[in-house]
């Protein structure tokens, strides 16, 4: 099994559970314990715990690495049994589904690991399958050599998204992009440098909000055009400057006054530091924003001086863009390990929306609403790609996707953007692998100064 090309974590706020998945990219590459435990359950948050088992509760990691075990082994029925209750656990997770392939055809049952193969192809997710040892039974089919095709049409170009901006700024380490639609200026955030640039076409970037301001690692951002303010998910990560130096930092929420007249304000989540991950604003003022360490959603009222939890803690796996539905009532939550949700504004449950099952909902990223839809990067899956995913009346299902932007030449992982009248502008660029979790950066001068697309979604 070779996993590491669909499911590339992300050097940032990697969950666990595609961490563990992307370092199983051989089978004689074991599974660090501690990743294993800190793995969870899909639905609930909680670990498989079967009636009467006294045995430790198992996890999707801890299930992974048994099934990684069964098949050094040489043992296909364990490996398999394994990777279907992990499966039960995180359902529709494709390196799962492409492990469950593997065993079928390890075992003898060539039907099942063809119907896994053709679900993964019609999720339009690439695999090395014609290569891949443990598929050699299959080699033969017809119906083999159909998916191998059509994986391998996956390196086709999809859409024709323009430069907007091209920044010559390099080790900038791109997340956020944000939209002031009163005078049409963008704002960039910078993970490694700590600071915000203001973007306007035909003129040079301009410094807006920066260290000094207090900010760490930037994230997720949005405008509120109505109160004049840039509001910002910062977080002390090992990939920005000066960590070490600036002791005592914590999460926070950030308020930058568009107008410049006013001091930013910073507000932190209660309870056990996280971090912050992205931002929606709701149009009387309210101010959500996602933690992807601690599971959480917070809420800041409209004109409130606190957050407040709108989801506890464990609620989500690995909460990341957010977006608020057309009438209000729902903030949409792309949990990059688990798929995509609908949380009730009102303090309700979180609900995982529906899907087809050629539709793939794990690895969304940035995430924006247009009309009754969303519009999504999606850099957890290869090769990455910008999807509209229509929902139904209910808006709890998602009824298609459909493939906007893949294969462009700027992309290098592409993290978040912003709708725009007829186009998403998007970071193209972020090269996240390329910055180190002790704080080093990779082969420094060939890293590109960021790039912003913009996608014609008409």
């Amino acid at each position: 099994m070779n996993l590491v090309r669909p499911i590339l974590p992300s050097a940032r706020l990697v969950p666990a559970l595609a961490l563990a998945v992307a370092l199983a990219a051989a089978v004689s590459v074991a599974v660090s314990p501690s990743l294993a435990d800190e793995a969870r359950a899909s639905d609930s948050g909680q670990a498989d715990v079967q009636p009467g088992d006294e045995r430790p509760a198992a996890t999707v990691g801890s299930l992974w690495a048994e099934a990684l075990a069964a098949h050094k082994a040489g043992d296909p029925a364990a490996m398999l049994a394994h990777l279907e209750r992990a499966e039960r656990m995180a359902p529709g997770l494709p390196a799962l589904l492409y492990g469950i392939a593997c065993a079928r055809a390890l075992g003898g049952d060539g039907d099942g690991a063809l119907d896994m193969l053709e679900r993964l192809a019609g999720m339009e997710i690439g695999y090395p399958v014609a290569e891949d040892e443990d598929l050699v039974s299959l080699r033969s089919s017809g119906r083999f050599a159909a998916v191998v095709e059509r994986m391998a049409s996956l390196d086709r170009r999809v859409g024709d998204a323009r430069v907007a901006f091209r920044v010559d700024v390099p080790q900038f380490l791109p997340e956020g992009l944000a939209r002031d639609p009163r005078d049409g200026s963008f704002f960039l955030g910078s993970v490694h440098r700590r600071e915000i640039l203001r973007l306007r076409e035909g003129r040079p970037p301009q410094p807006f909000a920066g260290r000094d301001d207090g900010l760490m690692a930037v994230l997720g951002m949005a405008v509120d055009a109505e109160r004049r303010a840039l509001w910002v998910a910062s977080a002390p990560l090992p990939q920005m400057q000066g960590l070490g130096a600036d002791a005592g930092l914590v999460t926070a929420l950030f308020r930058l006054d568009l107008a410049g007249g006013k001091p930013p304000r910073r507000f932190v989540p209660p309870g056990t530091p996280g971090a912050l991950n992205d931002v929606a604003v709701g149009p009387d003022g309210t101010v959500w924003a996602s933690d992807a360490l601690t599971g959480a959603i917070y809420e800041l009222p409209a004109g409130g001086d606190a957050l407040e939890l709108l989801a506890a803690p464990g609620s989500f796996r690995s909460p990341g863009g957010l977006a608020l539905s057309a009438d209000g009532a729902r903030l949409y939550v792309a949990d990059w390990s688990r798929g995509l949700f609908a949380l009730p504004c009102d303090g309700g449950a979180p609900r995982r929306l529906d899907a087809p099952a050629t539709v793939a909902l794990t690895g969304l990223d940035g995430l924006a609403a247009r009309g009754d839809g969303l519009i999504a990067v999606q850099n957890g899956i290869r090769p990455h790609r910008v999807v509209r995913l229509d929902l139904d009346r209910s808006g709890l299902r998602v009824r298609s996707a459909t493939i906007l932007e893949m294969n462009h030449p700027e992309h290098r992982e592409p993290t978040l953007g912003v709708v725009a009248g007829s186009r998403f502008y998007y970071v193209a660029n972020s090269q996240w692998e390329r910055f180190t979790d002790d704080g080093r950066v990779v082969d420094p001068d060939t890293l590109a100064g960021p790039v912003v697309l913009a996608l014609d979604l008409d």
